[in-house]
């Protein structure tokens, strides 16, 4: 399947969103929250590495 640059566009601002809500409420909640947000991020991160 291929996905043209609007379409990457909105998967790159939905991870964003995703990571940066993942990160800012782990920052508020502790430790065990920002490891889940990490991994949040390293899941999104290994996701674009693949296609």
């Amino acid at each position: 399947m291929e996905i043209d640059s609007s379409g990457w566009l909105a998967i790159l601002k939905f991870l964003d969103k995703l990571v940066k809500c993942s990160i800012e409420g782990a920052c508020v909640k502790g430790l065990s929250f920002r490891t889940a947000a990490l991994n949040t991020a390293s899941e999104c991160l290994q996701i674009l590495r693949y296609r």
